[in-house]
Order: C-alpha cells, then sequence, then structure tokens
C-alpha cells in the first residue's frame, strides 16, 4: 500500500503491494528521489502531506515519510493533486480562523481599555462630587441650630455621613481599577467599640424601618494603630447585618477585650437559612445566596471587599452559620484584631 522511508536510517522500506515506484527509482539512485527525501527529512519540513516530484502524495510523521499513498482508492497523480490542494486549503482555512480571532481579541482588549478609562473618569468625578457634598455639609454643620436638627433627624444625619462611607468606596474601588490592588494601607488609631457605635448610627434608621434594633454588649478600650479601610469593612458588616435580618430581630455586637493587646468583636444577626454550600462561596465577588437573590438587591461584592480588606489589615475575619430550625438560623462575624499583627503590616 505504501513504502516507508526512515528518516533516521535514511533508507527505504519497501512494501510488497503495488505501485512499486518508488522502490525502483530509489535504488537506481535516482537523484531527483534522493534530493527530495533529504530535503523534506529537514527540520524546517513540519509532519504533514507532501508531494514528491513525481506526483505522488507523501506523508511525513513522527520520523517517517510514508511514498505512494493511495488516496481515495486511487494513486494516480490527478487524485493525489487534488487531495494535497484541499490539505493545504484546511491549512490556509485555520490560519485565517486564527489570525480571525486573534483581531476578535485585540479588538475585544481596546474595547476594555477604552472602558476602564471611562471608569477613571467617572469615578473621579463622583469623587469630586462627594467632596463638594461634604464641604457643604461641613458649613451647614458650623450652625449649631442645623447642626442640633441633622442629629435629631436619623434620616438625615445618616445621608450626611454616609457620604464619607462612599468616598471611601470611591477611592478603594478607584484604586483596584488602576493599580489592581488595594489602595494604601494608610493607618490610624482606632478604637472599635467607638467606630462601630458610629457606624451604626449611621444606620439605625435603616434597622427601624424592618423593626431591626441594634443591641450592645460589652465594651473595648483598646485603640489599635490599624488601616483605616477596617472602617469600610466594618461597615459592610453591620449593613449586611441589618439588610438579611428578620423583621422584628435584634442584631447582637458583643466586644471582648483580652488584655491590651487584644480585642474580639461579633455581629450577630438572625437570618434566612444558609446552606453549607452557599457558605463556602460566601466570599466569592458576585456570588449572591438563593435567601438574598429573593429578600434583597445587591452586587455580592460586600462581603467579598470586607474580606480582602482585613486580610490586608491583618484582621482575622471568622463566619459562621447556627441553623435554629427549618426557617431561620444566625449568621456570625467575628473580627479578631491582635497589635502584633495589624501595627506590624
Amino acid at each position: 500500500m505504501f513504502n516507508q522511508y526512515s528518516i533516521e536510517k535514511k533508507e527505504l522500506i519497501v512494501s510488497t503491494e503495488i505501485p512499486y515506484f518508488c522502490e525502483k527509482f530509489f535504488y537506481d539512485e535516482n537523484k531527483k528521489c534522493k534530493k527530495y527525501y533529504e530535503e523534506i527529512s529537514k527540520d524546517e519540513y513540519i509532519d504533514g502531506l507532501y508531494q514528491c516530484p513525481y506526483g505522488f502524495s507523501c506523508y511525513k510523521s513522527n520520523g517517517k515519510i510514508y511514498s505512494c499513498l493511495i488516496v481515495g482508492g486511487h494513486s494516480d497523480l490527478s487524485k493525489v493533486n487534488i487531495h494535497l490542494k484541499t490539505y493545504k486549503q484546511s491549512l490556509k482555512d485555520f490560519t485565517n480562523y486564527t489570525i480571525s480571532q486573534l483581531r476578535m481579541i485585540i479588538g475585544y482588549n481596546e474595547s476594555l481599555e477604552h472602558k476602564q478609562k471611562i471608569l477613571r473618569l467617572t469615578i473621579h468625578d463622583l469623587k469630586n462630587a462627594t467632596k463638594h457634598f461634604m464641604d457643604l455639609a461641613e458649613s451647614v454643620k458650623q450652625s449649631t441650630d442645623l447642626s442640633k436638627k441633622i442629629e435629631e433627624d436619623e434620616e438625615l444625619f445618616s445621608a450626611i455621613e454616609g457620604y464619607s462611607l462612599i468616598q471611601y468606596r470611591l477611592d478603594y474601588h478607584d484604586q483596584l481599577l488602576n493599580n489592581g490592588v488595594v489602595y494604601g494601607n494608610e493607618k490610624r488609631n482606632i478604637n472599635f467599640h467607638k467606630m462601630i457605635m458610629k457606624l451604626c448610627k449611621l444606620m439605625q434608621y435603616r434597622g427601624k424601618k424592618k423593626d431591626v434594633s441594634i443591641e450592645f454588649h460589652g465594651y473595648t478600650n483598646n485603640r489599635f494603630l490599624c488601616s483605616r479601610d477596617m472602617y469600610l469593612a466594618s461597615f459592610i458588616f453591620i449593613e449586611n447585618a441589618i439588610k438579611y435580618a428578620e423583621q422584628f430581630s435584634a442584631i447582637d455586637i458583643d466586644f471582648n477585650d483580652y488584655g491590651h493587646d487584644t480585642t474580639e468583636i461579633k455581629i450577630v444577626n438572625i437570618c434566612r437559612n444558609i446552606s453549607a454550600d452557599e457558605m463556602e462561596k460566601i466570599y466569592n465577588d458576585g456570588f449572591r445566596g438563593g435567601q438574598a437573590q429573593v429578600t434583597s438587591k445587591g452586587s455580592g461584592l460586600g462581603l467579598g471587599l470586607a474580606k480582602k480588606i482585613c486580610d490586608r489589615s491583618g484582621v482575622q475575619l471568622k463566619t459562621t452559620f447556627q441553623e435554629i430550625d427549618s426557617d431561620v438560623g444566625k449568621f456570625a462575624v467575628e473580627l479578631i484584631i491582635q497589635r502584633d499583627i495589624v501595627e506590624m503590616i
């Protein structure tokens, strides 16, 4: 059916079947055949289908060249030429397809770069708008009467003070967009009890809307030189606790000091049951559990962002869920702040 030429041994193994065209010309020292075999034996000739000087097909594969192939039941010149043309056309089509795909990928990347520029400009403008509003709010606070009215009106107080949280979010996302990393680890002396009390005051009106109260237990005197991003992370934990809490329930926030160097904070709320599979994915960006999709709006980015902040800040974060009955259970966020870790980062 075919003759086989060994590239390594430089010899032809002749088939007993016809045609023996290659056998005759090879052993007659035909220069054209010798030169051809030597040429396509070179590394620059990749494995594939070729055509010999006499018009027959040859196939190179794994160190051997198979000659006088019977293609489609025929071994004459016309049939070989037809199939060789098809083979070459297939290579051309594949190359064109690859080039087309590369062009599409390049175009997609250019589109992403353009969108990133728009996002950067949008965040920049939003930050400026927020700053102007904060300046206005500070001016309003200079008036004793207006300042007192703002503090008495929980919703108005939350709306005005909440702009500082928006500023933190915009700064954070701006850095992620521009550098692919979380923003500079700017540190502040933080008393977590005071910080969380302030955040709860900002958001307590949201809890009252759904008859959810916030109850505090314990106190902490400890202050830590810690990343200011923990302000945003704590906001996310409290916001989520209110958002997913069952109506008429209470959110418990416990503070415990273990000496001067360690503080533990636990935020617990009653919510709809969360499966073990959902708990494993709870920090995944964009993930929202089944009950979360039904009961509230959101992007699924909150806990993922808070986890990144805690990891970067050296704060230990643990989340657990304990089922109470077939419908609801306790979701707990536990934070452990250790001085020798957070202040060394």
